[in-house]
C-alpha cells in the first residue's frame, strides 16, 4: 500500500487514529440543525475483508495496487442527533426523494479540489440503517489516489437537498500521507 508513515497498526487503531481530530483526517461542520462530518478513509479499511482472504502474496499485492488507485471519504449527516433521512419519514414522497439522493444523486454534489485539479465523486455507497445509528453514512469514492498529491485537498459538498449550501472541508496532504498502514492478517 502507498501509505507513507511506515507505521503499521490494527484495524481498530487505524479507525481511532482517523477519528482523532488531532490527526487532521476528521472534519465537521454544523449548519443550522444539521451536522456534517467528513473523514478520510484509507482504501485498505474499505477492502480489508477482501485482502485478508487472499493468501497468495502475489495476488494480494496485485489487489492492493488496484485499490490504491482510488480514494475514499466518509460523510456522516445528522439532524438533531439522528439520521438525516428520519426528518422526512412523515412525507413519503420527500422520504423517497431523500433516499434516492443519498443512494445516487449526492455523488453529483461531492468533489475534491487540489490546486487547479477538480475530481468529481466516481460513485457513492449508502447503506440504510433504519434508525439504528445517530447519523447517516455515505462513502464517496474518487478515481484518484489523493496520497500522490503534493497540494492540500479540499472536499466540497454542494448540498442540493438538505439546505446546508456549499460546505468546504480542508485536509492537509501531509496529514493524509502520514496515515498509518493497516496490518493485514495473513491466512
Amino acid at each position: 500500500m502507498a501509505a507513507c508513515s511506515g507505521k503499521r497498526v490494527s484495524e481498530q487503531e487505524l479507525k481511532s487514529y482517523i477519528l482523532n481530530d488531532e490527526n487532521g483526517l476528521h472534519k465537521n461542520r454544523k449548519i443550522n440543525d444539521i451536522d456534517i462530518d467528513v473523514f478520510y478513509r484509507p482504501a485498505e479499511l474499505v477492502w480489508i475483508k477482501d485482502l485478508e482472504e487472499i493468501s497468495d502474496p502475489v495476488k494480494r499485492e496485485a489487489q492492493q495496487e488496484a485499490i490504491d488507485t482510488l480514494s475514499y471519504f466518509m460523510f456522516h449527516f445528522s439532524r438533531n442527533g439522528k439520521e438525516i433521512e428520519n426528518a422526512y419519514v412523515s412525507n413519503s414522497s420527500e422520504f423517497t426523494s431523500v433516499i434516492n439522493y443519498l443512494s445516487f444523486d449526492i455523488a453529483n454534489d461531492i468533489h475534491i479540489i487540489s490546486g487547479s485539479d477538480t475530481t468529481d465523486a466516481l460513485d457513492v455507497m449508502y447503506a440504510r440503517t433504519f434508525g439504528g445509528m445517530g447519523s447517516t453514512g455515505v462513502m464517496a469514492i474518487f478515481n484518484k489516489d489523493v496520497r500522490k498529491n503534493n497540494k492540500n485537498i479540499k472536499v466540497y459538498f454542494d448540498d442540493s437537498v438538505f439546505g446546508t449550501g456549499n460546505s468546504e472541508f480542508d485536509f492537509l496532504i501531509d496529514d493524509i500521507k502520514k496515515t498509518p498502514t493497516l496490518t493485514i492478517n495473513k491466512l
